[in-house]
């Protein structure tokens, strides 16, 4: 994944910013499994999984992540790039099945991220395939 500048405040505090609000209509699913070792207890090996799905609208746009982690604290919601912004919604990895199901099943699925409070969201009409 490649790093770009994120932000996780508000660029203008006393300007409200535009939402992020578009249509998912293609997306790329990574699921990733790594090797990581400890410090404390020393020499501990683990293996951590982490998924994000890169989200598309239909010009073939890149519009943002939706990343899962298996950590007990999932970072906060960002953006980057400069306006249009892309969004980054974050959630755990119990959560990857249930927001597959969304993108599998639902008609017309929006990736929804505001950009004052850092909320986000993927939501869907309710209109099955």
């Amino acid at each position: 994944m490649v790093q770009q500048q994120t932000n996780n405040k508000s660029e203008h505090p006393f300007t409200p910013l535009p939402d992020i609000r578009e249509q998912i209509d293609r997306y790329i699913i990574n699921y990733a499994s790594s090797r990581n070792v400890t410090h404390d207890p020393p020499n501990t090996e683990f293996s951590t999984c982490t998924a994000y799905i890169t989200c598309y609208n239909k010009d073939n746009k890149f519009i943002g992540h939706l990343i899962f982690y298996d950590s007990d604290v999932v970072p906060v919601n960002e953006y980057f790039n400069p306006p249009p912004h892309s969004a980054i919604i974050n959630y755990h990895i119990s959560r990857f099945n249930d927001v597959i199901n969304i993108l599998r099943n639902e008609e017309l699925i929006f990736l929804h991220l505001n950009l004052n409070t850092l909320d986000g969201e993927i939501s869907a009409n309710g209109n099955v395939k």
